[in-house]
């Protein structure tokens, strides 16, 4: 098949040294093209694609808008600019397949290629639910169940979580010489990375932190982070890039997610059980669907049940972790799932174009049909063409 993948601008895809969106598309579009698909990728300037036959990449900017520092109302423009590119190149494709969000939308009203979008906003405001109703006859995929509770009014054909391709996370089952904690994400309030410094400290466990300061999250990260770093048991190692949070992942007796944020749907829990290592973390409705309580990690309703539920990890089995990977998060079945839908929106897509449009007892038995910008609401001789003979 024929696939346009649409992402966001501001990060290149796969993402330097983040995850999620960006992460979940290249695994994605590695996938296709390995099956015989031809990709094509609309992304930010620097992102990768696949080294095979089909796989191409469309870009307006060399360097990520994020690189580039733009104000968010730049930002906009670009996107504007990159949808334009992409429905002006829709007729190639056999779907589109939209990654970067609500905004995307009013560009499927240009073309007929099937429109899919995954939505990964698990708590739309009232604005965004308002906007989005009007486009719930479009295919949407969600990515869990849980995301469907706050809009459920979208036509969703399925929910597909994020994956990880199996191959590029190599599992380490022994805890022989698993002595830390490990916390990676972004350093927000929400994010909760100061409980996770509570945990270590009321624990004794050392903790390695990583990940991206953002610039309006330095005084938090100054506040109440920092003073408690002090290189021996509690560190930060900054940003670091895959192959670097995989290692760290494997290495950890156990990774830390006391996100604030309830719907918060975070790829770092698949990950790190892909590693074959548990996953603590606070209660929320994705978390549940991730991990199984006492057997893929502990799922506690509060950072102290956090704090006691450290020294029931080594009872983990940790070939479990990797089990719930392989047989739910597994970017093999994902893209199995998709292609599914992608031929059955196309299947559609041609039935429609092939349907006749008016015809002798509606069935359009030798009769010609019109070309599209001939068919109106109201049948009437007037709004035809004046020589009928055309299509008797």
């Amino acid at each position: 098949m024929r696939i346009a993948l649409v992402c966001g601008i501001s990060e290149t895809v796969p993402p330097k040294t983040g995850s999620g969106r960006e992460q979940m598309v290249c695994h994605l579009m590695d996938e296709l093209a390995r099956n015989g698909h031809e990709v094509t990728l609309f992304a930010a300037g620097g992102s990768r694609v696949p080294d095979f036959p089909g796989a191409e990449l469309v870009s307006i900017s060399d360097r990520t808008l994020r690189e580039q520092e733009l104000s968010e109302d730049l930002v906009r423009l670009y996107e504007l600019k990159l949808m334009e590119r992409l429905v002006s190149e829709a007729k190639r494709f056999d779907v589109i397949h939209n990654f970067l969000g609500v905004q995307a939308l009013p560009f499927s009203t240009f073309t007929q290629t099937p429109f899919l979008t995954t939505h990964d906003d698990i708590s739309p405001s009232r604005t965004v639910r308002e906007f989005l109703s009007g486009y719930s006859r479009l295919p949407f995929v969600s990515i869990t169940r849980y995301q469907r509770t706050a809009c459920p009014v979208l036509n969703y054909l399925a929910t597909i979580p994020f994956a990880v391709p199996l191959s590029q996370y190599e599992p380490s089952f022994s805890i022989s010489y698993k002595k830390y904690l490990a916390f990676w994400g972004d350093f927000s309030p929400m994010r909760g990375a100061h409980h996770a410094v509570y945990v270590a400290m009321k624990t004794g466990m050392p903790l390695v932190l990583a990940g991206r300061i953002a610039p309006e999250c330095r005084d938090y990260f100054h506040e109440k982070i920092a003073p408690y770093v002090d290189g021996k048991q509690i560190r930060y190692i900054g940003e670091i890039n895959p192959s670097y949070r995989i290692r760290l992942m494997r290495k950890a007796l156990a990774t830390l997610m006391p996100a604030a944020w309830p719907e918060l749907f975070d790829p770092v829990c698949i990950e790190s059980l892909a590693c074959g290592t548990p996953v603590l973390a606070l209660k929320s409705g994705p978390v549940t669907e991730i991990l199984e309580n006492g057997k893929t990690g502990f799922i506690t309703d509060s950072v102290e049940e956090m704090v006691q539920a450290v020294s029931r990890i080594p009872a983990i089995n940790r070939r479990n972790c990797r089990y719930q990977v392989e047989t739910h998060f597994s970017i093999e079945k994902a893209a199995a799932e998709y292609v599914k839908i992608y031929r059955m929106l196309s299947e559609q897509a041609a039935s429609r174009q092939r349907q006749p449009v008016f015809g002798k007892n509606g069935s359009g038995a030798g009769r010609r049909i019109p070309p599209r910008h001939y068919v109106t609401r109201t049948w009437s001789k007037r709004r035809l063409p004046l020589n009928l003979s055309l299509y008797r």
